[in-house]
């Protein structure tokens, strides 16, 4: 577990509620589960992509 994936993780987070909060819409109740859901997927997603990355230059 690096750093360097854990910070991915956290910024990709951030940044698809930033996203999410850009839209013209309000979430609430399920709907903002949901976009803490899809940024949770991306968080996770990125955090593997990095992983994976480093480990192909180690």
């Amino acid at each position: 577990m690096s750093g360097l994936g854990l910070l991915a993780a956290v910024a990709m987070f951030a940044l698809t509620n930033v996203f999410a909060g850009m839209l013209p819409t309000t979430f609430t109740g399920d709907a903002q589960l949901a976009v803490w859901l899809v940024a949770l997927v991306v968080a996770i997603a990125s955090y593997i992509a990095v992983e994976q990355a480093m480990a192909g230059t180690r």
